[in-house]
């Protein structure tokens, strides 16, 4: 089981959406389940808005979790050629 953690979230575009949906069919067809915890509520409206309710696994109530790998994302500037 993998838990996807999204409390320090506050966007998500289609792109990202896309990317929770791919890990969550890639985690069912090897057996396993991702699990949605701290979703923001846009997560829900985009859901429901594009026919996918079920297609994530979210959590029902907040979870704590303990990260087993955190990552931090930066944005890559190019420097002048």
């Amino acid at each position: 089981m993998l838990i996807c953690d999204l409390g320090d979230l506050s966007f998500i575009d289609v792109a990202g959406l896309r990317v929770l949906l791919d890990a969550a069919a890639h985690a069912r067809r090897t057996g396993r389940r991702l699990i949605v915890a701290n979703a923001p509520p846009i997560l829900n409206r985009m859901l429901a808005l594009l026919g996918l309710d079920d297609a994530l696994e979210l959590a029902d109530a907040p979870l704590r979790t303990q990260p087993v790998y955190a990552c931090t994302l930066r944005a890559h500037v190019s420097e002048p050629a």
